[in-house]
């Protein structure tokens, strides 16, 4: 569905200081991503079925609106691919961030040399998550805001805070997930009134050929015998 540019409500992305709050999706997303729909699709060339992902053939995003979510979906990519993993300012950050929670929630039996080798195990249980998810769950851990299991006197665990950090850079992910979707999806074959027409005589003239034959369950008709009459005597003949 081609619109001018002018039209084009833009895609959102979140604030830096804190991108697990995703900004909400422009109407024209949205109705796409309620549009999808796993459909039956034949190839036109080979005749051939599979399972597809399709939208409405006039949502289907092409041009300008194509080029939105794919930039869209991009820019988020980023906000997930800076790890400690990846890039030595990440590791540093997250390590900074790590440091200042431990200064402020120590571990129950905590000290100098303790602190130290638990910054290692911070970093070894955080290498693959992005420093601001790790903040927002620091930020969360704070506020004692991830749920009544946890004990927000001291710091968490290295599991725990890896856990917690993850939840919130997969609403980033999700998103990714839910455009590369809408990218994704193809044309749903749809057919004229007249070729349904045609397609339903054929699908009922299979049935009725399929259906077993009728047949005459009656029992067979049988001849009655026939009585002889008993002889009559003299005097009756008489009579």
């Amino acid at each position: 569905m081609g619109t001018d540019l002018a039209v084009i409500e833009p895609l959102r992305l979140p604030d830096r200081r804190r991108p697990a709050q995703m900004p909400s999706l422009p109407e024209w997303v949205v109705s796409r991503l309620e549009s999808l729909k796993d459909n039956w699709q034949s190839d036109p060339v080979t005749g051939q079925g599979s399972m597809a992902l399709t939208l409405p053939e006039k949502m289907i995003p092409v041009g300008t609106e194509r080029q939105m979510i794919q930039a869209h979906a991009r820019e988020l990519g980023t906000l997930v691919s800076a790890t400690p993993q990846t890039s030595a300012d990440a590791e540093a950050e997250t390590l900074v961030i790590v440091t200042k929670m431990l200064l402020a929630l120590p571990g129950q039996r905590s000290t100098e040399t303790g602190n130290e080798a638990k910054g290692e195990a911070y970093l070894a249980a955080l290498d693959d998550v992005a420093p601001w998810a790790v903040q927002e769950a620091v930020r969360k851990w704070y506020r004692g805001e991830h749920g009544s299991k946890y004990d927000y006197r001291w710091s968490p665990v290295p599991a725990d805070l890896r856990a917690l950090a993850r939840c919130e850079e997969y609403r980033v992910r999700g998103r990714i997930v839910l455009l590369e979707r809408i990218l994704k999806a193809v044309p749903l074959v749809e057919f004229s009134e007249e070729h349904r027409a045609e397609m339903l005589k054929r699908v009922h003239a299979v049935i009725r050929d399929a259906a077993p034959k009728k047949t005459n369950t009656a029992p067979p008709l049988t001849q009655q015998p026939v009585v002889e009459p008993e002889p009559q005597s003299e005097q009756e003949q008489v009579a």
